[in-house]
């Protein structure tokens, strides 16, 4: 079974895209109305994941790296933390916490690169949950100002009955998204689509040029009968 991998970070590291809008109050009301148009759509919806970005960081050297990394670590309480050096280069700090009650697992990943004399720091959230209205207030509510100033991804997993062919159900959640098609790949059991809809405009970004806020992956679990759905905004970030 082919797996599509959306690779984030690089994207982020070379640059290839830009926000396109200022983030508001309105971009967590956005993702709310998303997943209330999913379930409309009779999307049953089982996980979803949300990364966030934070502003990138130049520091002078690798000690003052360190030192920022011992700050974050003093910030973000109750994690688990593991570092690993990459030769002289670079760093990768991961936090680990799991809120058992609603079963979200959080991680915090602060990576160091060394550019010449310097040190680039990326620092980013990585939520995971099951799905359950209750886990969707509790990260939109722990983490609004983070969605709503940083660059924040959101990827939701479930499945759909199949009652249509499979070109014909991505083209109804498009729809019912008010999404225009921008760019995609079909074929016969599996279909992905970018797409802009200015229902979710507080979570665009652009692609060469072109603004996106939307992407859908469709794959026919032939074995079950049922389709499996990915949804991300403004891009998924998980394999599907």
């Amino acid at each position: 079974m082919k797996t599509i991998k959306i690779l984030l970070v690089c994207v982020m590291v070379t640059g290839l895209y830009t926000t396109s809008v200022a983030f508001s109050k309105e971009k967590t009301d956005e993702i709310k109305s998303l997943v209330e148009n999913m379930q409309e759509q009779g999307i049953a919806l089982s996980s979803w994941k949300v990364y966030i970005l934070k502003s990138v960081q130049d520091v002078a050297s690798e000690k003052e790296a360190l030192e920022e990394l011992e700050d974050i670590k003093k910030t973000e309480q109750g994690y688990r933390w593991e570092l690993q050096f990459e030769g002289n280069k670079s760093f990768i700090a991961e936090g680990y916490k799991k809120v058992d009650s609603m079963d979200i697992e959080l991680k915090v990943k602060v990576t160091g690169n060394r550019l010449g004399n310097m040190y680039r720091m990326y620092y980013a959230y990585e939520i995971n949950s099951q799905w359950n209205n209750e886990s969707l207030e509790y990260v939109v509510s722990k983490y609004q100002y983070l969605i709503n100033n940083q660059k924040a991804f959101f990827t939701f997993k479930g499945s759909l009955l199949q009652n249509h062919k499979l070109n014909q159900q991505a083209e109804d959640i498009l729809s019912g998204l008010n999404g225009t098609f921008i760019e995609g790949v079909a074929e016969e059991n599996f279909i992905s689509m970018s797409a802009y809809s200015k229902k979710l405009d507080q979570n665009s970004i652009s692609i060469n040029g072109q603004k996106i806020n939307l992407q859908i992956g469709l794959r026919h679990d032939i074995e079950n009968e049922q389709v499996e759905v990915t949804i991300g905004t403004p891009m998924i970030t998980d394999g599907y």
